[in-house]
């Protein structure tokens, strides 16, 4: 009666464990591909694709498919934003003061954006 032949087990019933290592190995590396290749962009934002460094030129929304660890999506927001800052100076007469100012910002072209900051 020939006996079955097993992936993990030899003919004298011990454990394979190179199967078994480039098995993990290989389920990692199969979750990895296939959780790094989707992003979602929410619907305040707008995501850019940079691969390698090179700013795509579709800009996505929702769930993207995307080439895992080569390729980022960026995402601005397309909302009214507010930045408040608090600063410390001194006056001309040398009096400490402290002094709270507020941005209000919106960005229009987000293509415009990515030249300027080189992403």
């Amino acid at each position: 009666m020939a006996k079955e032949k097993r992936f993990f087990v030899d003919e004298y019933d011990e454990l394979r464990w190179g199967n078994l290592v480039l098995t993990v190995i290989g389920a990692i590396l199969a979750l990895v591909v296939i959780f790094g290749s989707f992003t979602v962009i929410n619907a305040e934002q707008v995501g850019i694709p940079v691969t390698l460094g090179k700013v795509g030129n579709t800009p996505r929304y929702g769930l993207t498919m995307k080439w895992p660890v080569i390729t980022k999506c960026v995402k601005f927001e397309k909302t009214t934003q507010r930045m408040s800052l608090t600063d410390q100076t001194y006056t001309k007469d040398l009096q400490p003061a402290e002094v709270k100012y507020t941005f209000t910002y919106k960005i229009v072209s987000v293509w415009e954006l990515c030249k300027i900051s080189k992403l």
